[in-house]
């Protein structure tokens, strides 16, 4: 009996994680799905610069908006500790006070748009086409930043209150949107690069109407209560709340500075390596997003049993989500391994790209394994707020990396680019690590709870 039970409880572990997941991995993939169909439907184009502009222009992006980050992390783990607590008041305070911000930031990011785009891409040195191809797709896209802020913040609390499948039927808008808008603006009216601009514009802000309708509809059925200005603008919670957001900011620029480097590297060896590495990227998010469902769900579980002060329950969710992450990271492998050649042949007619990309593609198939451990531990300290511990491990990660691209990049050239990212992973892991022990040896003094959420 006491074997039944325990097995019993172990099932229910496994399918807690995956239900959780499952749509989590399906909403994240079709994210780069959708960057790889502006990629391939650029690369029906056969000119490289093509590419390479839209490469540019979703590094540009990706640095921006990666920055802005911590109003996903930080608005999933404060929520997930409240649900524990059953505290839906403080939740839809911590919703309104992360809306607030959004706006704000989003709408500055349109003020400051001509010093941004020129500091941004004075840091580039693509060929002219490219460069002006990329600023045309800047100009255009800028305009949907607060709708891309206000959709972070609302992911932030579905996240939060585990409500994965919700996560995935917007995100499927949102990409569907922009896939639909793509072709038809691209292949059919011949827009090029501004095409890609325009139907990414509409549906985000699309996207960003329909999050938010999705939460304040939830959260009315589960608040009571009015939320006071005097509430709302509460010292020591938004005190909190910058509190987290500043160190996120830190943790999330220093993870930014590999990709965004890798890209300013690769437009120095011309329009064929850029689109190389246009390539590579995708294929490498199409692997970071994936291991990310589970990383959401270390963050949703993990905060929501801290937030209860469940020991026991706290312990086995980082114990699953490690597990899992862990497996599906082997297949990711095992697939890149087998099939990367097809896929780049699948993504740019350009046989010397394909060349290219081809003497490359074993660092994209080993990344799944090395990076597997950076992302659960993120999910895990995300979910618990302990954003200061994430900060310093991503710092000195970031040295390594540094340290690793700078020694190795005379002789090793582009390779040294992935070889410096697998570095700057498996330190992440390391330092995350002896971090987790120093949590766990906190949470073993709790005496277990139920969590009431």
């Amino acid at each position: 009996m006491v074997i039944d039970r325990s097995l019993r409880i172990k099932q229910g572990w496994h399918r807690k994680v995956l239900g959780l997941s499952w749509p989590v991995i399906l909403s994240n993939l079709s994210i780069p799905l959708v960057g790889l169909a502006d990629v391939a439907v650029m690369g029906q184009l056969s000119d490289p610069s093509y590419i390479g502009a839209i490469t540019v222009g979703a590094a540009v992006f990706s640095a921006i908006y990666w920055l802005f980050g911590f109003l996903r992390m930080g608005t999933t783990g404060l929520v997930a500790q409240s649900f524990g607590t059953g505290k839906w008041s403080e939740i839809a305070r911590t919703y309104s006070r992360s809306l607030i911000i959004a706006m704000f930031l989003g709408l500055l990011l349109i003020a400051i748009q001509i010093p941004l785009e020129l500091g941004l891409f004075g840091l580039f040195n693509a060929s002219d086409n490219v460069e002006s191809m990329a600023r045309e797709y800047f100009t255009i896209r800028i305009l949907s930043a607060p709708a891309v802020l206000i959709s972070l913040a609302s992911i932030g609390v579905l996240f939060g209150l585990q409500k994965m499948k919700t996560t995935l039927f917007l995100t499927i808008f949102l990409n569907l949107t922009n896939l639909t808008l793509d072709v038809v603006l691209v292949l059919v009216f011949e827009l090029g690069v501004k095409g890609v601009a325009i139907g990414t514009l509409i549906s985000e802000w699309s996207s960003a109407a329909l999050a938010l309708y999705l939460v304040v509809h939830h959260l009315r059925q589960n608040v009571h209560q009015q939320i006071t200005l005097e509430s709302l603008f509460q010292r020591d919670e938004f005190s909190r709340l910058f509190d987290v957001s500043g160190n996120l900011i830190l943790r999330t620029f220093i993870v930014q500075v590999p990709f965004f480097v890798g890209t300013l590297l690769a437009t120095e060896m011309g329009d064929n390596l850029l689109a190389t590495h246009g390539i590579l990227m995708q294929l490498y998010f199409i692997m970071t997003y994936g291991l990310d469902g589970f990383a959401h769900t270390a963050e949703s579980l993990c905060g929501y049993y801290f937030g209860a002060k469940a020991r026991n329950e706290f312990r086995k969710a980082c114990y699953y989500c490690g597990l899992w992450t862990a497996v599906v990271a082997s297949f990711i492998a095992l697939i890149y391994f087998s099939f990367s050649n097809e896929f780049i042949e699948q993504m740019t007619r350009s046989k010397d790209v394909q060349l290219t990309a081809n003497q490359f593609a074993p660092w994209i198939a080993i990344s799944p394994i090395l990076s597997a451990g950076a992302f659960m531990l993120d999910g895990v300290f995300i979910g618990i707020t302990q954003i200061r511990q994430m900060r310093n491990s991503m710092f000195f990660a970031g040295l390594c990396w540094g340290l690793t691209l700078l020694l190795t990049y005379p002789s090793l050239n582009y390779h040294s680019v992935w070889l410096a990212m697998s570095t700057f992973m498996v330190t992440r892991t390391l330092f995350l690590g002896c971090y987790l022990t120093k949590v766990l040896q906190v949470v073993n003094k709790w005496p277990n709870r139920t969590p009431s959420g």
